[in-house]
């Protein structure tokens, strides 16, 4: 994958170089895979952080119970279930 991007890089960006030492994914351009969808996702991801810091975490930030329901309820689904359910869930 990384060859291919490479390669298709200065095709696609102009014949700007791609910086050696440089993750190719991170300078894939963004128009590629619909800019939109990335930051509508963005927005609704910074919505469900704050949610969380502000329902569990803004009195006491080492508060071990509510990591511990973090680590458990959402980092451990790995994926498994929809952002909603996770978050309903938790919260």
């Amino acid at each position: 994958m990384v060859e291919l991007h490479k390669h298709l890089h200065p095709k696609l960006m102009l014949g700007i170089p791609l910086l050696e030492g440089t993750n190719p994914a991170s300078c894939f351009p963004r128009i590629a895979i619909g800019y939109e969808v990335v930051c509508c996702n963005y927005i609704w991801s910074e919505v469900s952080a704050a949610d969380i810091f502000v329902s569990e975490f803004q009195d006491d930030l080492l508060n071990q119970y509510a990591g511990l329901q973090y680590r458990n309820k959402v980092l451990a689904s790995e994926g498994a279930k929809e952002t909603l359910e996770i978050l309903s869930d938790y919260l």
